[in-house]
């Protein structure tokens, strides 16, 4: 009986899995074997790395901890307690090698047992180098200390000759330092001469010659006790002492593991290599056979279905009119079953096309008409894509209208900006008239609604802030009266009392903006003004909703203020611990149309030297910003301003700009800001 396709596929398929599963199990077992030889190379290089942490932790105790007075008076030592630690995991680490099958198999006989007596040497060494290092001392500790307080009871004796003592001081420091044997010999010369100088002295009694006697032979014995423990430590001759011992200790046992390790990695790279053989071997012999295999079964299977597809060529090259005759075969597999499939598929085929042919006929008529109709939807939205392109270039054309227009109006205010920057005064002229001073203007927009104004007369300094209702263009267009009007104050009416420029300036701009009775304004603007006299250092302030803030050097004394028409509720002094703010309060009107108009007040002030004078606009305590998007405030003001009173006039502008800028952060700017600082 013959076998069908899937059958002989199954038989291929189950011998390639046989020969893949024999070479899966001996690579497997041969993998395993490699990993168990790499945990045990895993081991050595944690056994490894805690030996040269252990190595590096006795390293840190000498260098550090023989030096750290709280190790000698408490005894305990972090170093010491992790080297310990250090020392517990390497034999926990030996004692897991030594019960491991592959490490028995691996590594030499004795290895474990060795390095486990090794670690212990070097541990009792290491303990006996703490226990001589503890009772050395050092300063005021062990046989440091013990010697130190012998050398200072001599040196308290004034009759000796301190010289001698200094030398002996001086040997034991240098052999301290040196641990070179000379020093010892000079030790020795020197106490012979100190015991030589206290009994031949007259200077001491008998028993006060026993005592320092005992005393000088106390010191030498605390030295010969110091140079025995150095000699233990560090041996008399090179390559002896506890020292020498325990570096040689650690080498050896390094150089044991390394060997180990070496002897391991030669074992796993054994193991790797019969691995990628094995592989290979597989691999080739496996593909082998799947080629073979395949081979044989492209051959029983190519032939009936090359006929096959010989037979459905034709078919299709006629159209799927002409049905061909297949030659029967004997056997009974998928090929057969296919090509009598094919027959009955082609027969169906043909009777399908007849009936599809009819249904195209009648389906082409009706897309025939639904072609007529799209044409017709076509040219109508052709017509509308041509109304929409006109309506579309009539926009773009008002847009590069808006955008003339609006480049001309930009023109303009920058043009309106250089007027703005030409009336008020220049740098030059605020470096000559209020130095040391300086000036943060910054406009909301190009132009602003805030201005400056700086004169001098003679020995007198006029200075001012104004603050016009709005800002941009409009507070532009009032600054710009303002100083017109003050200076016409100052000039044209020969005013200087700050009261009275201010009472003129009102005049001036009740006039300006109401000589026409439909077109009277309401907006104003607010103005501080000073007047300051270089020669008697008298400073007249007065103000209209602009306040002056004095800082002075906080004292005791009074404050020198006359104001002949106020009381003095209008000063308000928050104090500080070094400086002191002192606000002199403006009228509660502006410069303009009010209902209920008062004479402005002129207030009077006698100057020190080191006064600090602020005047500014509202632009600065109004900004919103900070963490909570609140108002900056006059209260954080007058602390800011506290807190600069120690720079110069011009790293204090730097300052407050800064404070500014990182308040709004991102924010926006809303309003004008001028703030104007004066040191007397």
């Amino acid at each position: 009986m013959k076998l069908k396709i899937k059958h002989r596929l199954f038989i291929s398929f189950i011998t390639l899995c046989f020969f893949s599963l024999l070479f899966t199990l001996v690579s497997i077992w041969m993998y395993d074997k490699k990993n168990k030889i790499a945990d045990q190379l895993h081991l050595l290089d944690n056994i490894h790395l805690l030996t040269m942490e252990e190595y590096k932790l006795q390293q840190e105790f000498l260098l550090y901890e023989t030096i750290n007075p709280a190790f000698y008076k408490t005894g305990e030592s972090e170093k010491i307690d992790e080297f310990n630690r250090v020392y517990s995991k390497i034999l926990a680490l030996l004692l897991v090698m030594k019960e491991n099958e592959t490490a028995k198999q691996l590594l030499d006989e004795k290895f474990v047992g060795s390095i486990t007596i090794e670690q212990n040497n070097y541990f009792n060494i290491f303990n006996q180098v703490v226990e001589e290092t503890k009772k050395k001392g050092f300063k005021d500790f062990g046989i440091e200390g013990e010697m130190r307080d012998y050398a200072h009871f001599l040196m308290e004796i004034k009759d000796l000759d301190q010289i001698n003592i200094l030398m002996l001081r001086r040997h034991e420091k240098d052999f301290i330092i040196r641990k070179e044997e000379q020093y010892v010999d000079q030790f020795k010369s020197k106490i012979e001469k100190l015991k030589s100088e206290i009994k031949n002295s007259a200077r001491f009694s008998e028993t006060d010659k026993i005592k320092l006697d005992s005393i000088v032979s106390g010191y030498e014995r605390s030295f010969n006790k110091l140079v025995a423990s150095e000699w233990a430590l560090l041996g008399k001759k090179t390559g002896t002492g506890l020292k020498f011992q325990l570096s040689q200790q650690h080498n050896f046992i390094i150089a044991h593991i390394i060997n180990q390790k070496e002897n391991a990695l030669i074992a796993e790279k054994k193991i790797s290599f019969n691995l990628l053989i094995i592989a290979i071997v597989s691999i080739s012999f496996i593909f082998l056979l799947a080629f073979l295999l395949s081979y044989r079964l492209a051959v029983r299977l190519s032939r009936p279905i090359i006929n096959l597809n010989n037979y459905v060529n034709r078919y299709v090259d006629s159209k799927f009119t002409v049905i061909p005759q297949l030659q029967a075969r004997n056997s009974k597999d998928e090929t057969s079953e296919l090509s009598s499939n094919f027959i009955r598929m082609a027969d169906e085929i043909t009777s399908y096309i007849k009936y599809f042919e009819e249904k195209v006929e009648e389906r082409t008529v009706e897309i025939n008409n639904q072609k007529i109709e799209i044409l017709y939807q076509k040219s109508k939205i052709t017509q509308q894509y041509e109304e929409l392109t006109l309506k579309s270039e009539a926009v773009e054309n008002q847009q590069r209208l808006l955008m003339e227009i609006n480049k001309d109006i930009m023109d303009s205010i920058r043009y309106a900006q250089r007027i703005q920057k030409a009336i008020m005064p220049s740098k030059s002229v605020i470096k000559n008239i209020i130095s040391p001073g300086f000036i943060y203007f910054q406009p909301r927009d190009i132009v602003s609604g805030d201005f400056y104004f700086i004169h001098s007369k003679g020995n007198k300094r006029f200075f001012a802030i104004g603050d016009a209702t709005g800002h941009g263009v409009p507070g532009a267009f009032l600054s710009i009266i303002g100083i017109h009007a003050l200076f016409k104050a100052l000039n044209e009416f020969h005013l200087e009392q700050p009261s009275e420029i201010l009472n003129k300036v009102n005049d001036l701009m009740e006039e300006i903006v109401s000589n026409d009775i439909d077109t009277i304004i309401s907006d104003g603007m607010d103005i501080a003004f000073c007047c300051y006299d270089t020669e008697t250092k008298l400073l007249q302030y007065s103000g209209a909703n602009i306040p002056l803030w004095i800082v002075r050097e906080n004292t005791d004394d009074n404050f020198e203020y006359d104001n002949h028409n106020d009381s003095n509720d209008d000063l308000e002094m928050p104090t500080l611990e070094r400086h002191k703010i002192i606000e002199i309060k403006a009228n509660s009107q502006p410069i303009g149309l009010y209902y209920k108009r008062i004479p402005f007040l002129n207030h009077e002030m006698q100057m020190r030297e080191g006064d600090m004078l602020y005047i500014f606009s509202d632009g600065y305590a109004d900004q919103f910003g900070g963490p909570d998007g609140k108002k900056f405030k006059y209260k954080r003001l007058k602390n800011l301003l506290l807190n600069i009173q120690q720079y110069h006039c011009t790293q204090q502008k730097k300052e407050i700009k800064d404070a500014f800028l990182k308040w709004k952060g991102n924010g926006v700017q809303v309003d004008d800001i001028c703030v104007l600082g004066f040191k007397i």
